[in-house]
């Protein structure tokens, strides 16, 4: 009977720490780590955030040594960074489309961020060269280099014309654009971060078409690994990917710094026309930020269903033949989370249901002793006794289990919250991504026609000397309806071509007064100015414009939200850590089921309205990181106020 309990106490207690191990991991101090990360092409700006994780020390803080390799060999040669991640030759490496053609031919690399969330892929004519639309392509001299990178773009492009890729045969593609200069050819494929930068030099004019025009919008550069480096190194993978975000967004934000540190400490193979590498590394900066639509998308997003486009227009075209796995091509780290998660909670559910199923068996054993122990002598009831203290330790140990039970649930209860939360940001980036650019390519497609009929209405002003009084109203129709058209389209061209804020010291009652001076109010609105002096507001670092265009929207929207008149009162104060800017209105107010959804794009409750004033000036407050809220009661009015950080005070300013 001792032996029974010893053992079954002991089982107890390897199943209780074996639970704790697996809940409560213990984490490890690793030495650094030297990993080997294969660039794509020779080291310039397109490659900066790289360099900065390394300069900035982000890499040695995650507990890497990394090495940064150029493609070009000092004699020339090209490494391919798919092959070099593919035969164990490097553990990273940059790519694109040519990921899926590795992946295709067997090669098991992962996706683990994208960079440029557009390809940098286009194609250049000179000048004058009569190209109307895609069907001229199969009587010019078009250089390819068959199915690559770029030449698998063009093959999408003109099968989504449905155009034949055999009536555009390829013509010899030379590095450089000295073909197209001496005419040998009249298109070429490049990259839009090198291509324009070297026919300015040359001085020649470029006529330019990009693939996402016709809708075939391929990611560029892209972080990846071999599937064997990411079962080894999970962990070391996370930390990875995070030090190179860390790096990009550095060199984003100072992008001057880095220009500096490439153009005078990395070397350089490849030739650059002109010999000014700095001048090189300037004009790929301003390329680049753009071509990652950085900060309006996360750096790094991954959107599987663009990857999987991508390898559609790839095999349609015949230059891959698998089928696309997502699971095994892009390392989702939300979804890592959640099967780790998934498998604790499993793991816990059968260890808990086998101590259950234990104390049950030991339950069982305790009756049948019991009804031994009343048939024995009396000699026997000390033993007896030492059962029953042993019944009540295993009773509380129970109640502990069943107590741990519970809050386990609640640990994974939010953790599924926040993971929830996390992948509702990431929809929302995806978001405002496919607004901006849906709409630059709305406001862009829309300009034109109604500048044609401005003019016409202007015209018909002018020649028509006497005019009916019908025709005078038209015309006046017209000048006012293109008026509200062309407002509309500044606002989405705004919404699309988002800057970050470009910060000086700024008197934010000075920015009040010229967002009011702005905006026309109506004489049945009374203006209340209550504006705080220095040093009670004080200036501010940020930018002034940005701040005009969230403090107009606002007032914008109290006016019209007082149709009868009313009274808007403006405010600005201080709380010692921020400076605050409220806009009361007396108007119709917001109903509470619409006060979570007026911050979100193309949501409007007016016949006008088109849903981008206040999502505008949520990002514009979001990039001085600052926020809006709003309180607002139906019938009696609304409140937006605005809340700026103050920084930090030096000397007693700040």
């Amino acid at each position: 009977m001792n032996n029974f309990f010893c053992k079954f106490g002991k089982q107890i207690a390897a199943l209780v720490v074996w639970a704790f191990l697996v809940v409560i991991p213990g984490k490890g101090v690793n030495a650094a780590e030297k990993v080997t990360l294969q660039l794509r092409w020779d080291h310039q700006f397109q490659f900066a955030g790289y360099y900065a994780a390394k300069w900035q020390g982000y890499y040695s803080e995650a507990s890497f040594d990394v090495e940064i390799r150029s493609a070009l060999t000092p004699d020339g040669q090209i490494v391919s960074a798919v092959k070099a991640v593919a035969e164990g030759d490097a553990d990273f490496g940059v790519g694109a489309a040519d990921i899926i053609m590795a992946k295709d031919k067997g090669a098991p690399l992962v996706v683990l961020a994208v960079i440029f969330q557009q390809s940098a892929a286009e194609f250049y004519a000179r000048e004058g060269t009569e190209l109307n639309s895609l069907a001229d392509l199969t009587r010019l001299r078009v250089a390819r280099k068959v199915n690559d990178l770029i030449d698998v773009e063009l093959q999408a492009m003109l099968r989504s014309e449905g155009i034949d890729i055999s009536l555009v045969p390829p013509h010899p593609h030379e590095s450089g654009i000295g073909h197209l200069i001496e005419e040998r050819v009249d298109m070429m494929p490049g990259y839009r971060i090198s291509v324009p930068y070297e026919a300015h030099r040359a001085g020649l004019k470029l006529t330019t078409l990009r693939p996402s025009s016709y809708g075939i919008d391929f990611y560029g550069d892209s972080l990846f690994t071999h599937h064997r480096w990411l079962e080894d190194h999970q962990d070391s993978t996370k930390r990875f990917i995070e030090a190179s975000l860390k790096g990009w967004k550095y060199a984003l934000e100072h992008p001057d710094e880095i220009i500096k540190k490439i153009s005078r400490e990395l070397p350089r193979t490849a030739h650059i026309t002109g010999g000014d590498f700095a001048a090189f590394n300037r004009f790929q900066a301003k390329g680049i930020r753009e071509l990652t639509l950085y900060p309006i998308v996360q750096l790094g997003h991954v959107n599987p269903n663009r990857w999987r486009r991508m390898h559609t227009f790839m095999k349609e075209v015949g230059v891959i033949k698998d089928t696309f796995n997502v699971r095994d091509f892009i390392f989702d780290l939300i979804r890592q989370k959640q099967e780790k998660t998934a498998g604790i909670q499993r793991m816990l559910i059968i260890g808990l249901s086998s101590i259950f199923a234990l104390a049950t068996l030991s339950l069982c054993w305790v009756r049948m002793l019991r009804r031994t122990v009343a048939k024995r002598t009396e000699a026997l009831a000390s033993a007896n006794r030492g059962l029953e203290g042993e019944i009540e330790k295993r009773t509380r140990a129970e109640a502990a289990l069943k107590d741990y039970s519970e809050r386990l649930e609640e640990m994974v209860e939010d953790r599924t919250k926040e993971l929830r939360d996390t992948q509702n940001q990431l929809v929302y980036q995806e978001k405002l991504a496919t607004l901006g650019q849906l709409a630059g390519n709305v406001a862009h497609e829309l300009r034109n026609p109604l500048s044609a009929v401005k003019n016409a209405a202007y015209f018909l002003n002018m020649v028509l000397k006497e005019k009916e009084p019908e025709v005078n109203t038209s015309l006046e129709i017209m000048e006012k309806e293109v008026a509200i058209s062309d407002k509309i389209i500044t606002t989405l061209l705004n919404f699309a071509q988002l800057k970050g804020p470009v910060k000086q010291k700024t008197d934010i009652n000075e920015v009040v007064l010229k967002a009011l001076s702005r905006t026309d109010i109506p004489k049945n609105v009374e203006i209340v100015r209550q504006l705080a002096i220095i040093p009670s507001v004080p200036a501010i670092p940020a930018d002034a414009e940005q701040l005009a265009q969230i403090f107009g929207n606002l007032i914008r929207n109290a006016v019209q939200a007082m149709p009868e008149g009313g009274r808007l009162i403006i405010r600005t104060e201080s709380s010692g850590a921020e400076t605050l800017i409220s806009f009361t209105d007396t108007g119709a107010g917001i109903p509470e089921e619409n006060l979570e959804k007026i911050f979100e794009p193309l949501f409007s409750t007016r016949a006008t309205g088109i849903g981008l004033g206040l999502a505008f000036a949520k990002i514009l407050a979001k990039g001085h990181e600052g926020a809006i809220k709003v309180q607002s009661e139906v019938g009696k009015g609304s409140t937006f106020m605005v809340s700026l950080k103050i920084p930090e005070c030096k000397n007693g300013s700040p």
